[in-house]
């Protein structure tokens, strides 16, 4: 049973436990397996504290364990939570979400310009910081925060929020 901390429940991070594959009615593991855990896609469940359990591929729990480690394996979490949202002008608008390319094909806008998440430091300060580095640096926590707040169809979350993989 793997162990890993700081995995955003609601608005809380909380430490977590893998329990075990999800498996379909014939007993595979569902997902894609790769050796690189970024890319192996097999939904595992993983339960909270408090009993809740959610289900979670592979490359999420190894982005968010990568996330809150330096390179020599020790922890470097100082996210304490993600409490608000803002956006600017300069986000994209949910009329201009889509752009047409050469062929005429729709495509989603990849960009999270003008959008900030406020996050609380272990410290108790508050900091408003782009998306684009919260994307990265703790993918979860965002999608989790984008769905729990109903934005993750907005032009900044919804071409990747899905790919990672939270269900539940």
């Amino acid at each position: 049973m793997l162990k890993f901390s700081f995995l955003l429940q609601g608005e809380n991070l909380k430490s977590a436990k893998v329990q075990g594959r999800l498996k379909d009615l014939q007993g595979n593991a569902i997902g894609t397996f790769s050796d690189n855990p970024l890319l192996n896609s097999i939904i595992y469940y993983v339960e909270f504290p408090d009993g809740a359990i959610k289900q979670y591929a592979t490359n999420t729990i190894a982005k968010n364990m990568y996330s809150q480690v330096d390179l020599d394996g020790c922890s470097q979490t100082i996210l304490d939570g993600i409490i608000d949202y803002s956006k600017d002008g300069h986000a994209v608008t949910m009329a201009n979400k889509y752009v047409i390319t050469r062929t005429g094909t729709h495509c989603l806008r990849e960009t999270t310009i003008g959008w900030k998440l406020l996050v609380r430091w272990k410290d108790g300060s508050e900091q408003w910081i782009p998306v684009k580095l919260m994307e990265e640096s703790n993918p979860i926590e965002v999608a989790e925060f984008a769905k729990a707040h109903d934005i993750d169809n907005e032009p900044a979350f919804c071409w990747w929020v899905p790919y990672e993989n939270v269900i539940g």
